[in-house]
């Protein structure tokens, strides 16, 4: 049984929406929409997966600026690709 953690659930929503940041320069860069369209399908497809890639990259980057939700993602979509999976 799949336990629900509000913190994990709180950053895979932050990761897949566009929140508005006070650090943030303009509109999104086309990669960072990209990279939120991505996450916000592999939450859709897999949940748990989705919360396991933002546990494993939760210290890559921060949600508080564009560079830092770029690198954030990047690192999730990097490990989606090399197969990481919740089991």
């Amino acid at each position: 049984m799949v336990r629900f953690n509000p913190v994990i659930f709180a950053i895979v929503a932050l990761a897949s929406c566009q929140a508005s940041s006070a650090e943030q320069s303009g509109p999104a860069s086309p990669e960072l929409e990209q990279l939120q369209q991505a996450v916000r399908q592999i939450k859709a497809d897999d949940p748990d997966t989705a919360r396991l890639l933002v546990r494993e990259c939760a210290t890559v980057g921060s949600f508080a600026s564009d560079a830092g939700k770029l690198e954030t993602l990047r690192c999730m979509k990097r490990k989606y690709d090399e197969g990481v999976r919740a089991e």
